[in-house]
């Protein structure tokens, strides 16, 4: 009974571990990201150069005079920044 309880276990285990990588949340939704250490998961294909053309997909000023982490939720990116009044 005992043997075939491991084999059983370790499917589950990977069949888990397969449905979370297909269904990985894509929002940004506090600092740090999803699990809060910066780390992007689950993401393929990001760039590791850019430049002012060289992928830049579009960028936009930022009034105020500084700004916080972006949040991303859905089809929109949310950034805090501070003004003069």
């Amino acid at each position: 009974m005992h043997k075939l309880t491991l084999p059983f276990l370790l499917i589950g285990l990977a069949e888990g571990l397969a449905a979370e990588s297909k269904f990985a949340p894509t929002d940004w939704p506090n600092w740090r990201g999803l699990t809060s250490d910066g780390q992007a998961l689950f993401v393929d294909g990001l760039p590791t150069k850019w430049s002012e053309t060289k992928n830049i997909v579009w960028k936009t000023p930022i009034p105020g005079r500084g700004h916080g982490t972006p949040t991303v939720v859905g089809e929109r990116i949310y950034l805090a920044t501070a003004d003069e009044d």
